[in-house]
Protein backbone atom coordinates (compact mmCIF):
# COMPACT_ATOMS: atom_id res chain seq x y z
CA UNK A 1 0.00 0.00 0.00
CA UNK A 2 2.82 2.30 0.70
CA UNK A 3 3.99 1.98 -2.88
CA UNK A 4 0.63 2.84 -4.31
CA UNK A 5 0.28 5.76 -1.97
CA UNK A 6 3.72 6.91 -3.00
CA UNK A 7 2.81 6.84 -6.69
CA UNK A 8 -0.32 8.74 -5.96
CA UNK A 9 1.46 11.25 -3.90
CA UNK A 10 4.29 11.69 -6.41
CA UNK A 11 2.20 11.68 -9.61
CA UNK A 12 -1.23 12.94 -8.53
CA UNK A 13 -0.52 16.46 -9.58
CA UNK A 14 1.00 15.35 -12.88
CA UNK A 15 -1.84 12.93 -13.71
CA UNK A 16 -4.42 15.53 -12.81
CA UNK A 17 -2.81 18.03 -15.13
CA UNK A 18 -2.76 15.49 -17.97
CA UNK A 19 -6.47 14.78 -17.46
CA UNK A 20 -7.28 18.48 -17.55
CA UNK A 21 -5.25 18.92 -20.75
CA UNK A 22 -7.08 16.01 -22.42
CA UNK A 23 -10.48 17.46 -21.55
CA UNK A 24 -9.49 20.84 -22.89
CA UNK A 25 -8.24 19.27 -26.07
CA UNK A 26 -11.52 17.35 -26.48
CA UNK A 27 -13.74 20.36 -25.76
CA UNK A 28 -11.82 23.11 -27.52
CA UNK A 29 -10.37 21.08 -30.35
CA UNK A 30 -11.52 21.55 -33.96
CA UNK A 31 -12.91 18.53 -35.69
CA UNK A 32 -11.72 17.81 -39.17
CA UNK A 33 -14.49 18.45 -41.65
CA UNK A 34 -16.00 15.38 -43.23
CA UNK A 35 -14.80 14.91 -46.75
CA UNK A 36 -17.52 15.73 -49.22
CA UNK A 37 -18.46 12.75 -51.24
CA UNK A 38 -18.69 13.09 -54.98
CA UNK A 39 -22.40 12.26 -54.93
CA UNK A 40 -23.09 15.04 -52.40
CA UNK A 41 -21.32 17.69 -54.50
CA UNK A 42 -23.52 20.26 -56.24
CA UNK A 43 -23.63 19.83 -60.05
CA UNK A 44 -21.41 22.21 -61.96
CA UNK A 45 -23.16 24.96 -63.88
CA UNK A 46 -23.20 24.27 -67.62
CA UNK A 47 -20.78 26.28 -69.70
CA UNK A 48 -22.09 28.37 -72.64
CA UNK A 49 -20.91 25.69 -75.05
CA UNK A 50 -23.15 23.15 -73.31
CA UNK A 51 -26.30 25.29 -73.55
CA UNK A 52 -28.76 24.09 -76.20
CA UNK A 53 -30.33 26.95 -78.18
CA UNK A 54 -33.85 26.27 -79.59
CA UNK A 55 -33.91 25.98 -83.39
CA UNK A 56 -36.39 28.85 -83.80
CA UNK A 57 -34.20 31.23 -81.80
CA UNK A 58 -31.07 30.11 -83.64
CA UNK A 59 -32.80 30.75 -86.96
CA UNK A 60 -33.77 34.27 -85.94
CA UNK A 61 -30.27 34.99 -84.69
CA UNK A 62 -28.71 33.74 -87.94
CA UNK A 63 -31.20 35.74 -90.00
CA UNK A 64 -30.39 38.86 -88.01
CA UNK A 65 -26.66 38.33 -88.54
CA UNK A 66 -27.18 37.79 -92.28
CA UNK A 67 -29.36 40.90 -92.52
CA UNK A 68 -26.73 43.06 -90.83
CA UNK A 69 -24.04 41.64 -93.09
CA UNK A 70 -26.06 42.38 -96.23
CA UNK A 71 -26.79 45.92 -95.13
CA UNK A 72 -23.09 46.57 -95.61
CA UNK A 73 -22.96 44.79 -98.99
CA UNK A 74 -23.19 47.15 -102.03
CA UNK A 75 -24.43 44.28 -104.23
CA UNK A 76 -27.42 43.82 -101.92
CA UNK A 77 -28.47 47.45 -102.12
CA UNK A 78 -28.01 47.48 -105.89
CA UNK A 79 -30.49 44.62 -106.23
CA UNK A 80 -32.88 46.30 -103.81
CA UNK A 81 -32.82 49.43 -106.00
CA UNK A 82 -33.48 47.28 -109.07
CA UNK A 83 -36.52 45.71 -107.39
CA UNK A 84 -37.85 49.15 -106.48
CA UNK A 85 -37.37 50.34 -110.05
CA UNK A 86 -39.44 47.40 -111.33
CA UNK A 87 -42.26 48.04 -108.86
CA UNK A 88 -42.24 51.80 -109.41
CA UNK A 89 -42.37 51.54 -113.21
CA UNK A 90 -45.86 52.50 -114.40
CA UNK A 91 -45.67 50.14 -117.39
CA UNK A 92 -44.09 47.11 -115.74
CA UNK A 93 -45.71 47.28 -112.29
CA UNK A 94 -49.24 46.28 -113.47
CA UNK A 95 -47.80 43.33 -115.41
CA UNK A 96 -45.85 42.16 -112.38
CA UNK A 97 -48.84 42.56 -110.06
CA UNK A 98 -50.91 40.39 -112.41
CA UNK A 99 -48.34 37.67 -113.12
CA UNK A 100 -46.13 37.35 -110.02
CA UNK A 101 -47.11 35.53 -106.82
CA UNK A 102 -48.38 38.12 -104.28
CA UNK A 103 -46.14 36.63 -101.59
CA UNK A 104 -43.11 37.34 -103.78
CA UNK A 105 -44.32 40.89 -104.42
CA UNK A 106 -44.69 41.54 -100.69
CA UNK A 107 -41.51 39.73 -99.64
CA UNK A 108 -38.64 41.94 -98.44
CA UNK A 109 -35.35 40.23 -99.33
CA UNK A 110 -32.91 39.89 -96.44
CA UNK A 111 -29.99 38.51 -98.43
CA UNK A 112 -28.43 38.98 -101.86
CA UNK A 113 -29.70 35.55 -102.87
CA UNK A 114 -33.30 36.36 -101.93
CA UNK A 115 -33.11 39.65 -103.83
CA UNK A 116 -31.82 37.87 -106.93
CA UNK A 117 -34.63 35.29 -106.71
CA UNK A 118 -37.20 38.10 -106.62
CA UNK A 119 -35.64 39.82 -109.65
CA UNK A 120 -35.64 36.52 -111.57
CA UNK A 121 -39.34 36.08 -110.74
CA UNK A 122 -39.99 39.53 -112.22
CA UNK A 123 -38.02 38.72 -115.37
CA UNK A 124 -39.81 35.41 -115.83
CA UNK A 125 -43.19 37.15 -115.63
CA UNK A 126 -42.16 39.76 -118.18
CA UNK A 127 -40.76 37.10 -120.51
CA UNK A 128 -44.08 35.28 -120.48
CA UNK A 129 -46.06 38.38 -121.48
CA UNK A 130 -45.01 37.83 -125.09
CA UNK A 131 -45.57 34.08 -124.92
CA UNK A 132 -49.10 34.20 -126.34
CA UNK A 133 -47.97 36.16 -129.37
CA UNK A 134 -45.06 33.79 -129.91
CA UNK A 135 -47.36 30.78 -129.64
CA UNK A 136 -49.63 32.28 -132.30
CA UNK A 137 -46.65 32.88 -134.56
CA UNK A 138 -45.53 29.31 -134.01
CA UNK A 139 -48.99 28.06 -134.99
CA UNK A 140 -48.88 30.11 -138.18
CA UNK A 141 -45.35 28.92 -138.90
CA UNK A 142 -46.62 25.36 -138.72
CA UNK A 143 -49.25 26.21 -141.31
CA UNK A 144 -46.63 27.70 -143.64
CA UNK A 145 -44.50 24.59 -143.24
CA UNK A 146 -47.43 22.39 -144.26
CA UNK A 147 -48.01 24.57 -147.31
CA UNK A 148 -44.36 24.33 -148.30
CA UNK A 149 -44.00 20.58 -147.71
CA UNK A 150 -47.19 19.75 -149.63
CA UNK A 151 -46.62 22.15 -152.53
CA UNK A 152 -49.47 24.35 -151.34
CA UNK A 153 -51.60 21.22 -150.88
CA UNK A 154 -50.99 19.59 -154.26
CA UNK A 155 -49.52 16.45 -152.64
CA UNK A 156 -52.80 16.11 -150.76
CA UNK A 157 -54.85 16.88 -153.82
CA UNK A 158 -55.90 20.12 -152.17
CA UNK A 159 -55.54 23.85 -152.74
CA UNK A 160 -54.16 25.45 -149.55
CA UNK A 161 -54.06 29.02 -150.75
CA UNK A 162 -54.88 31.25 -147.74
CA UNK A 163 -54.25 28.35 -145.35
CA UNK A 164 -52.33 30.46 -142.81
CA UNK A 165 -55.09 33.07 -142.69
CA UNK A 166 -57.66 30.38 -141.94
CA UNK A 167 -55.45 29.08 -139.10
CA UNK A 168 -55.13 32.59 -137.64
CA UNK A 169 -58.90 33.05 -137.69
CA UNK A 170 -59.58 29.70 -136.03
CA UNK A 171 -56.73 29.55 -133.52
CA UNK A 172 -59.22 29.32 -130.64
CA UNK A 173 -59.94 25.78 -131.76
CA UNK A 174 -56.35 24.92 -130.82
CA UNK A 175 -56.31 26.92 -127.58
CA UNK A 176 -56.17 23.89 -125.29
CA UNK A 177 -53.24 22.41 -127.20
CA UNK A 178 -51.41 25.74 -127.26
CA UNK A 179 -51.85 26.23 -123.52
CA UNK A 180 -50.54 22.72 -122.87
CA UNK A 181 -47.58 23.45 -125.14
CA UNK A 182 -46.81 26.63 -123.19
CA UNK A 183 -46.87 24.69 -119.93
CA UNK A 184 -44.48 22.07 -121.28
CA UNK A 185 -42.14 24.24 -123.35
CA UNK A 186 -42.86 27.77 -122.18
CA UNK A 187 -39.17 28.39 -121.49
CA UNK A 188 -38.50 28.09 -125.20
CA UNK A 189 -40.84 30.99 -125.88
CA UNK A 190 -39.43 33.25 -123.20
CA UNK A 191 -36.44 35.49 -123.76
CA UNK A 192 -34.52 38.17 -121.84
CA UNK A 193 -35.15 41.84 -122.53
CA UNK A 194 -32.26 42.28 -124.96
CA UNK A 195 -33.49 39.39 -127.13
CA UNK A 196 -37.03 40.80 -127.14
CA UNK A 197 -35.64 44.22 -128.06
CA UNK A 198 -33.65 42.64 -130.89
CA UNK A 199 -36.81 40.93 -132.14
CA UNK A 200 -38.57 44.31 -132.10
CA UNK A 201 -35.86 45.81 -134.32
CA UNK A 202 -36.00 42.81 -136.67
CA UNK A 203 -39.78 42.99 -136.93
CA UNK A 204 -39.61 46.73 -137.66
CA UNK A 205 -37.02 46.01 -140.35
CA UNK A 206 -39.35 43.46 -141.97
CA UNK A 207 -42.26 45.90 -141.96
CA UNK A 208 -40.07 48.63 -143.46
CA UNK A 209 -38.77 46.25 -146.14
CA UNK A 210 -42.26 45.05 -147.09
CA UNK A 211 -43.56 48.60 -147.26
CA UNK A 212 -40.70 49.73 -149.49
CA UNK A 213 -41.18 46.75 -151.81
CA UNK A 214 -44.87 47.53 -152.13
CA UNK A 215 -44.14 51.17 -152.86
CA UNK A 216 -41.57 50.17 -155.47
CA UNK A 217 -44.01 47.75 -157.05
CA UNK A 218 -46.72 50.38 -157.26
CA UNK A 219 -44.28 52.84 -158.84
CA UNK A 220 -43.22 50.32 -161.51
CA UNK A 221 -46.86 49.35 -162.33
CA UNK A 222 -48.33 52.02 -164.61
CA UNK A 223 -51.83 50.95 -163.55
CA UNK A 224 -50.99 51.09 -159.88
CA UNK A 225 -52.48 53.61 -157.52
CA UNK A 226 -49.13 54.57 -156.07
CA UNK A 227 -47.25 57.78 -156.78
CA UNK A 228 -45.91 58.17 -160.26
CA UNK A 229 -42.28 59.15 -160.84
Amino acid sequence: MGGIEGIRADNAEKLNQQLIDRKKAKIGGVKKPRETKEKDAAPAAPTPAMLKVPAAIAKKVNASIAKKANQKNPAYWKKIRTIRNYLDNRVLAPILQANVDPDIIRMTPKTVEEAEEKIQAFKSALNKTTMNEKADKLLEAGGKLIQTCTGNGQMLDMDLTGYVSVIACNKKDAQVELEEFKCEFGDWLSAPWYVRLGMFYFKAAQITNDRNKNLMGEAEDPKGKGPEH
